[in-house]
């Protein structure tokens, strides 16, 4: 197999199964607030207990995608820095060719 071949597959697969994950976690936050407020309502659960779990799972997505959003300003800034490089003039001469 090709490298190039071996990147489309890796982004095939990324660009399925990463979405698929996403929606399996949402769903399952789903699930969890709707359990957990029928359990609140039966007094079988407390409020601040079910606060607690649910906002311990958000935490846990929020700080991967802050990395990703991390990521994401060092690649701008450094794609700025190389644009200010190419934008900038040699200060040392022209040598003419013949």
């Amino acid at each position: 197999m090709t490298s190039i071949a071996s990147q489309h597959d890796t982004i095939f697969y990324y660009d399925v199964f990463f979405p698929l994950v996403d929606f399996i976690g949402a769903v399952g936050i789903a699930f969890l607030i709707w359990y957990g407020g029928y359990r609140v309502m039966q007094h079988a659960l407390t409020l601040g207990a079910l606060f607690a779990f649910i906002s311990t799972r958000f935490l846990i997505h929020r700080s991967r995608y802050l990395r990703q959003i991390q990521r994401f300003a060092g690649a701008v800034v450094l794609s700025h820095r190389i644009f200010k490089a190419l934008d900038t003039r040699s200060l040392l001469p022209l040598r003419r060719t013949r």
